[in-house]
């Protein structure tokens, strides 16, 4: 006799081939105009900016539904970095630093001092809504201006031969990342610096840091990502870095060229078309992985509905809502979904893991388990009351064969299964 959840799945062979038309069409393809190579995102209240290598700046104010080349001004189209500082735009581009006031429409150069230097990285200071501080990083150092990028200064980091590839500004702390020359720290908005280190979990001894893509800041921390596939993080009261924690040595192992964050969460690129999303406990993180797809990550950025990366020459979109727990509670309590919901696992097919995303309107008891194709229990996600919003939860197979399973989610009387797909 079958198994009574064989008979609710009504498993067929061609449900194989549906599995990986629906687990693509997740991930969108926006109107971004083939063959462009982007170099740079950036996410500002409702507007995502991307910079690229040759084509200047392009703008979506829909969500990435279109994109509109904004150039006028610009001196050069090789963008490197997008930074905002209140409704001021400036771009690093390879002929110094062009702003704007009306999001792109127009802009102008703001050179002075620079001296023709290309500009790699860009950062706001923003401690204050009159805050007139902007940092660029150039192949040759630091530069900061007091005045809205009018005229540039040198800093102790100025006129080295280390390339500034970040910067993160937050109150009084300064950090830079170089290529090769260490990350450093400054509290006297550049006119002393410390490099830091790293201290490993498992051994109190500070080690020199590898060097770094990207730095980005999560809440009240500082992250870096590095060439080795490593992550590493620290407080503003504690500066040096510390790899992260909770499992293997690194997140990839490949390198980690972009990061990006919104309220509690960090998104990271690496070498082989991943975005890593990973939430901050308080003591350690904790981590979803989106195959956006084969070709390097070169460029991320979230609104509070969406992740958009850079994937080689293509410009793709996930839908990856921000978690309820770190939106406004306002926002949380108007825009609370009215139904449960269990969406489609992504990616699908999938190896080595997979991730599953479950809507509740309201506080319950829930449990999320996948099955194989004979009704027998392979995983435990969920188990619990859980709040209202949308969750996730990362389902890692091991010591199960390749081929086809089901995830269940129970919610009160609620309940609905998906099919995915092992595949080794």
């Amino acid at each position: 006799m079958m198994h009574p959840l064989m008979c609710r799945l009504g498993i067929v062979l061609c449900v194989v081939c549906a599995l990986w038309v629906r687990s693509r069409a997740q991930l969108d393809k926006t109107d971004f105009p083939a063959g462009i190579t982007v170099s740079v995102l950036l996410s500002a209240d409702s507007v995502v900016f991307a910079g690229t290598n040759g084509r200047g700046i392009f703008v979506t104010r829909d969500h990435g539904e279109h994109w509109t080349p904004v150039n006028e001004g610009l001196e050069s189209t090789f963008i490197h970095a997008i930074c905002c500082n209140g409704s001021t735009v400036f771009a690093g581009t390879e002929a110094g630093v062009s702003m704007s006031t009306n999001n792109g429409a127009s802009w102008t150069s703001q050179n002075a001092g620079l001296n023709g230097k290309g500009v790699w990285s860009i950062a706001a200071r923003n401690n204050s809504a009159d805050d007139s501080v902007i940092y660029a990083g150039t192949w040759n150092g630091l530069y900061i201006s007091s005045n809205h990028g009018r005229t540039w200064d040198t800093t102790r980091l100025s006129a080295t031969t280390m390339p500034v590839c970040s910067i993160v500004a937050y109150k009084n702390y300064l950090y830079v990342a170089t290529f090769a020359g260490g990350t450093y720290v400054s509290l006297t908005n550049g006119t002393t610096w410390k490099e830091i280190g790293v201290i490993e979990p498992e051994q109190k001894g500070n080690n020199g840091i590898v060097a770094t893509y990207s730095l980005a800041r999560v809440d009240t921390l500082v992250v870096a990502g590095t060439a080795d596939g490593n992550l590493f993080y620290t407080s503003y009261r504690d500066p040096r870095f510390m790899r992260r924690d909770g499992g293997a040595q690194s997140i990839t192992g490949h390198i980690l060229l972009c990061l990006a964050s919104r309220t509690g969460e960090l998104f990271a690129g690496d070498w082989i078309g991943r975005v890593y999303v990973l939430r901050w406990n308080g003591s350690r993180w904790l981590s979803d992985v989106l195959q956006m797809g084969t070709d390097a990550v070169t460029a991320v950025a979230v609104d509070t509905a969406y992740v958009y990366a850079a994937v080689g020459s293509s410009l793709v979109r996930f839908h990856y809502p921000q978690s309820s727990a770190h939106q406004n509670q306002n926002e949380a309590k108007s825009e609370l979904p009215t139904a449960c919901v269990l969406d489609q696992n992504f990616p699908n097919p999938f190896n080595p893991s997979t991730t599953i995303r479950f809507t509740l309107p309201n506080a319950q008891q829930v449990r999320v388990s996948v099955y194989d194709i004979l009704g027998n229990e392979v995983a435990e996600l969920v188990n619990g009351v859980t709040d209202a919003g949308t969750h996730a939860v990362r389902f890692d197979p091991h010591g199960i064969p390749s081929g086809l399973y089901v995830c269940r989610l129970r919610a009160g009387t609620y309940s609905e299964i998906r099919k995915m797909l092992y595949v080794k």
